[in-house]
Parts: C-alpha cells; structure tokens; sequence
C-alpha cells in the first residue's frame, strides 16, 4: 500500500527517467522534489537495498565544486534501484555499469550546454564501449 508520502514503483521509474533527462542543479524545485520521492522510496520499500556508490571512486574530487555534483550523484546512485526494478533482478556489477551509463547520458546533457564543466574521467568513460566500461566499474566496485 502507498501512502500520500509515497511513490508507486511506476512513478519511481518515471521519475528516474526525468532526472536522467533533465540536468539540475540543487536550487531547482521539481529536481529536488522528485529527488526527495526517489529517496522516501528506497527507504520505505527497500530499506534493505545497498547503493553501491564506490564506482564512482575515480570521480571523486575530480566533480567537486561542479554545480551539478549532486544531480550527478542522484543519477548514479538511484538508477541502481532503478535497474532492479526494470530487471526484476539484480546483479551488483551490471547495475552500477547501468548507473554509470545513465550518469554519463546525463553528464553528454551537461556538457552539451555547460561546456566548461567537463570531468576528464566520465569524458574517458564516454568513449569506451559497454564491454570495457563493465571492466572498469568491475575493478571499481566492491
């Protein structure tokens, strides 16, 4: 049952699909309150699921001061819940490469219209092909 403070799995999803396209940074309202539905849901049903955030270790300090940090953060981590309920499954190694993946759609979004925020390391991830970006996250995730 959901709750007035809830979101459904399906809007979760939907959700998920507009930040993935719609870059913002923290001072805008609908980002922040679809960010703020993504998190009350993970927490009320599925308190138990891990976001695994180390495949992003090579990113850190490299984003900080960047206005979209925590867009980029949202991105990455919530499009882990999002690749279990797409999948019905879930594989820690393929869901980060999924997340990483959408971070770097985004990251393109960026870019495109700010490009003086580049980030050496998602503009090399961007070139590699799934296959060696899956290598990559592998190494990276615990």
């Amino acid at each position: 049952m959901v709750s007035s403070a809830q979101i459904s799995e399906s809007k979760f999803i939907e959700n998920m699909e507009w930040i993935n396209l719609n870059p913002s940074q923290s001072d805008n309202d609908e980002f922040v309150s679809k960010s703020a539905e993504l998190i009350t849901f993970h927490v009320y049903n599925y308190s138990n699921f891990y976001i695994n955030n180390s495949g992003t270790k090579e990113l850190e300090g490299e984003w900080d001061g960047n206005p979209f940090k925590e867009y980029f953060f949202i991105v990455y981590s919530y499009n882990q819940l999002n690749y279990k309920l797409l999948n019905k499954k879930f594989n820690k190694v393929d869901a980060c490469t999924f997340s990483m993946k959408k971070l770097i759609e985004s990251y393109m979004i960026v870019i495109k219209n700010n490009p003086k925020l580049r980030i050496k390391t998602l503009d090399e991830y961007s070139k590699l092909n799934e296959s060696d970006l899956q290598k990559k996250i592998k190494k990276l995730v615990k």
